[in-house]
C-alpha cells in the first residue's frame, strides 16, 4: 500500500509537471517582487487526500493554509522579433549606393532591452562583393 501510496504521488507531480502551468506574471515588468503558493489536489486510487500547500522550505504537513507564499523576482523575458518590410528582394545596380533593405526589430518582453544590429554577409561567393555602408535608427527609436 505504502509503494502504491509514493507511485501514485510520484505520477502526480510528473503530470503536475509536465502540464502547462497558468502564467500570473504575465506582462509584469522584469525585477517585480511576486509572491506564489502553489495547491495539489490528488487522489490515491479513487480516495480524495487532504490537499497540500508549497512552501519555500518544503511542506509535509497537509491541509489548506499550512503552506507559505514564495516571494521571488521576476525575471527578464527576451522576445523579440526581427521582420523584413521590403515585402521581396532588394534589387540593385553595380556601383549603386542607394540600395536599401528595411527591417524591423520589435521587443515584446517585459523590459527594455538595448540591441546591437551588425550583419553578416552570408551564402555563396557571387560575381561582386557585398558591403554594408552602415545602419541608421529609424524615427520610432
Amino acid at each position: 500500500m505504502k509503494n502504491k501510496l509514493l507511485w501514485t504521488m510520484f505520477l502526480t507531480g510528473a503530470l503536475a509537471a509536465l502540464t502547462p502551468q497558468l502564467a500570473l506574471a504575465v506582462n509584469t515588468a522584469s525585477n517585480t517582487l511576486i509572491s506564489n503558493r502553489a495547491t495539489v489536489n490528488y487522489k490515491v486510487a479513487t480516495v480524495a487526500q487532504t490537499l497540500i500547500e508549497s512552501s519555500p522550505t518544503g511542506n509535509s504537513n497537509p491541509g489548506a493554509t499550512n503552506g507559505t507564499d514564495t516571494t521571488f523576482r521576476v525575471d527578464d523575458k527576451v522576445i523579440f522579433t526581427v521582420g523584413s518590410n521590403d515585402g521581396g528582394f532588394v534589387t540593385t545596380q553595380p556601383g549603386s549606393s542607394a540600395a536599401a533593405m528595411i527591417f524591423t526589430v520589435s521587443n515584446t518582453g517585459n523590459t527594455v532591452h538595448d540591441f546591437n544590429l551588425s550583419h553578416v554577409v552570408g551564402g555563396k561567393r557571387t560575381f561582386f562583393e557585398e558591403t554594408l555602408e552602415g545602419i541608421e535608427r529609424g524615427l520610432d527609436g
